[in-house]
């Protein structure tokens, strides 16, 4: 499925819309189609790292402690030079790193952190860092209309620093993802797993 994505991206970006470069960026960029990749990639590495969890721990966590650090590093370096490549002015690969093309790298990435025991990993276990990721994906949903709100609130205030807009936009976006995550999502999320659960009871 990763690989038929990415070969149906670099078709239709050759021979249908080439021409309209407005039209295929909108149209390949965000299909949502093209993004589903991405998404079965992480739950399938999800699902290997719980199944294998006590030998990942094992080999990596417990005999060999600078191994999943070794991944890490390896797979960051790929993913970051694969992106530079894609990215490069002169003579650029038409592949495009936001629809999937460099999943598989992340999922390794993560699933070496899940089971290393460096100070990495204890740093990013710190309770900030892990609620950042709890209201990651309020982050996303909420970074253009804040953008559009914390601009309009300071229009004609030219004297502004951008780095001081820039923080009291940082603010602004992770004050709110926060209230939408704890008042909004997670509630839904909890109805409906109730819901989910009543209906496979019937």
């Amino acid at each position: 499925m990763w690989l038929l994505s990415q070969v149906l991206y670099l078709w239709a970006y050759r021979r249908l819309l080439a021409g309209a470069p407005i039209v295929s960026h909108e149209l390949l960029h965000y299909n949502p189609l093209l993004h589903l990749n991405a998404f079965v990639v992480g739950m399938c590495a999800g699902m290997l790292v719980r199944r294998n969890w006590t030998e990942l721990r094992r080999l990596l966590g417990a005999r060999h402690t600078g191994v999943a650090m070794v991944v890490m590093c390896l797979s960051a370096v790929l993913a970051i030079a694969l992106m530079t490549q894609l990215n490069r002015k002169s003579d650029p690969i038409l592949l495009s790193t936001t629809n999937g093309l460099i999943a598989p790298l992340f999922a390794v990435f993560i699933a070496a952190l899940a089971v290393d025991r460096s100070r990495l990993s204890s740093a990013l276990r710190w309770a900030p860092f892990v609620l950042l990721g709890e209201i990651s994906y309020a982050i996303y949903i909420l970074q253009i209309p804040v953008g559009w709100f914390v601009r309009s609130a300071l229009a004609g205030r030219e004297s502004i620093a951008p780095a001081v807009v820039f923080a009291i936009y940082l603010v602004v976006l992770i004050a709110g993802s926060f209230v939408v995550y704890r008042y909004y999502e997670t509630p839904l999320r909890a109805g409906l797993r109730r819901w989910l659960s009543s209906a496979v009871r019937r």
